[in-house]
This record gives C-alpha cells, sequence and structure tokens, in this order.
C-alpha cells in the first residue's frame, strides 16, 4: 500500500546489465572513494565479529557448561527484548550526535562483551547465580548479556545512518549494494573462522570455544581502528563522468 513516487522504468535485461556495469566502474573508480570504501571495509570487520557472536552465543553457553540448551534460548531471548528496547535509545543517540560517534561506542561495547563473555563468565564468582524469571545463571553472565544487549542492534541502526551520509548523491542504493555484500561475505567468513579455531584446538576440550570467541575482540578492534580513518562528509558523484576501460 506503499506509493512510490517519481520517474519510473521498465525492469528490463538491459537496466541490470547497466547496473552491473556500474558496480564494476566504481570498483575502477575505488581511488575517488577511499573514505567510503574504508568504511564499508570496517564494516566488513566488525560486522564478521558481530555475526559470528550472535550466530553462535547460544552454542557457547552451553559449550562452556554456564547454561542449559532451553536456559540459553531463554536467556539470549530476553537479551534480544532489552535490544528492541536499546534501539529506540540508539535512534534517538544518532539523531542528536550524528552516526559515527555512536557507532563507535556500539563497536566498543561489542568488544567489551566478547572479551567479557570468554575471560570471565563461567570463570570467575562461579557460585554467584542470580534467578530473574525463573532463569537461574551466573551473575557475570548476566551483567555481561544485558550489555550485549544494550549494544546489540547499535552498529546496525548507526552504520546505515553514516552510509546515506557519506554514499554520492544518486548513488545511495549503488553503496547500500556494497554495504551489504560486506555483511553477507562477513556472514560466511564468521562461521568458517568459528568452525577453524574450535576444530584446530579440539585438544583444548571447551576452552576451545573461549578462545575462538576472544578472538573476534580482534575483528572488532581493527574495525574500530578503520572507523577513526573514516571521515564524516559526503562525497562526490562519479556518474557522470565517462567510464575509463
Amino acid at each position: 500500500i506503499v506509493k512510490e513516487g517519481g520517474a519510473m522504468h521498465r525492469l528490463d535485461r538491459s537496466l541490470i546489465l547497466e547496473s552491473y556495469r556500474q558496480l564494476y566502474g566504481t570498483f575502477q573508480r575505488a581511488r575517488k572513494h577511499v573514505n567510503l570504501f574504508r568504511f564499508i571495509a570496517a564494516r566488513f570487520v566488525y560486522t564478521e565479529a558481530i555475526n559470528t557472536a550472535s550466530s553462535f552465543y547460544v552454542l557457547y553457553l552451553v559449550e562452556i557448561g554456564v547454561a542449559t540448551d532451553n536456559e540459553a534460548v531463554n536467556f539470549v531471548t530476553m537479551l534480544l527484548l532489552v535490544a528492541v528496547v536499546a534501539s529506540f535509545a540508539v535512534g534517538f543517540l544518532v539523531s542528536r550526535f550524528g552516526p559515527k560517534p555512536v557507532l563507535m561506542v556500539g563497536v566498543v561495547g561489542w568488544t567489551v562483551v566478547v572479551l567479557g563473555v570468554s575471560l570471565v563468565v563461567g570463570i570467575a564468582f562461579e557460585d554467584n547465580y542470580l534467578t530473574i524469571f525463573g532463569l537461574s545463571l551466573p551473575a557475570t553472565l548476566w551483567a555481561v548479556g544485558v550489555l550485549g544487549g544494550t549494544f546489540w542492534a547499535s552498529p546496525q541502526i548507526a552504520d546505515r545512518v553514516l552510509l546515506t551520509k557519506l554514499a554520492p548523491n544518486g548513488q545511495v542504493g549503488e553503496f547500500f549494494g556494497l554495504f551489504q555484500m560486506s555483511g553477507r561475505l562477513s556472514a560466511a567468513l564468521g562461521p568458517f573462522l568459528w568452525w577453524l579455531t574450535t576444530t584446530t584446538l579440539l585438544s583444548l576440550g571447551a576452552v576451545r570455544f573461549r578462545v575462538a570467541m576472544s578472538m573476534l575482540a580482534i575483528f572488532l578492534v581493527v574495525g574500530f581502528a578503520l572507523l577513526l580513518w573514516v571521515r564524516e562528509r559526503q562525497e562526490e558523484s562519479d556518474l557522470d563522468e565517462p567510464d575509463t576501460e
């Protein structure tokens, strides 16, 4: 029921081919979009860690022995509810302070979460359990979990807004395509690296999962470092310039 205004074009084969030709041309002229490509590279790196942690969090809690299958699922579901509420606050902060500062804080928060859950949860204060909504789990897990729920959606909200500020006029959709492509690639790379780590360190038992989780902090730190280099300014369009084959 949402109506789209403006001139409409018929979708045909030539238009699809033109879109890929434009994509190829964009990569050829990457020097003109160094700042934007740097942001997409940063997004690829930190998203790899976030997607992997989100995908394997339930498995991780079970394997390190701090929760059963049902407890882990219920716990993560509660964290998602925290993330829903936190998303409204994140949106407000992005409107107030801009997307880049909020995004960087979110990446730092995720770094604290993956290090906390890998180095603290289930090791320190193992006898100190808290029961909330019928779930009896280590207090350290509750603390790290609530923090994780708070920062869960922060990068997903802020980085999309930042992209709209960086992308040239008339090329927002094109760079959103690259933006999403980086996310899909990270979603494939993350599980592979997790599998590689846990398989290589099989002799360590459950500790190998802690190692795999802690290694995600490396990607978050690299992503944060790349974000420091990103300048929050809109780039110039190159749509009207001739292609250089």
